[in-house]
């Protein structure tokens, strides 16, 4: 016996949405399955980023040990969002900071997506 399988699909919510997957072969014999899945196409934002720290040096040493407020952000949807460092300087707040440039940048990360705005101290 030959026949056809027909599939509807139907999406609701955002943040945490349900999928349904609906079969129908030619018999009539029907089949649905629904998945949790995430859909976001709204990343999450900076609210805050550090703005540029000019300091002197300590007199005798190369550097001085700066602090500053790490950077906040915030995302329509719940979950774990995790502000990563990504300079490759391995430079936190209060740590010694070499005279001269250097670049603190951050990156969002909301669960394990990663998101493509950068927060450049």
């Amino acid at each position: 016996m030959s026949g056809s399988i027909s599939e509807a699909v139907s999406t609701s919510g955002t943040c945490s949405a349900v999928v349904t997957v609906t079969e129908t072969d030619a018999c009539g014999n029907v089949s649905t399955t629904a998945y949790n899945t995430r859909i976001d196409n709204t990343p999450p934002t900076f609210t805050s980023c550090p703005t540029t720290i000019t300091v002197n040096n300590v007199v005798g040493l190369c550097g001085r040990s700066v602090s500053y407020a790490a950077p906040t952000a915030t995302d329509n949807c719940t979950g774990m969002l995790t502000i990563l460092k990504v300079d490759g300087t391995g430079l936190m707040s209060g740590d010694f900071f070499p005279v001269g440039t250097t670049l603190q940048n951050s990156r969002q990360q909301m669960n394990v997506e990663t998101l493509p705005l950068v927060c450049l101290t």
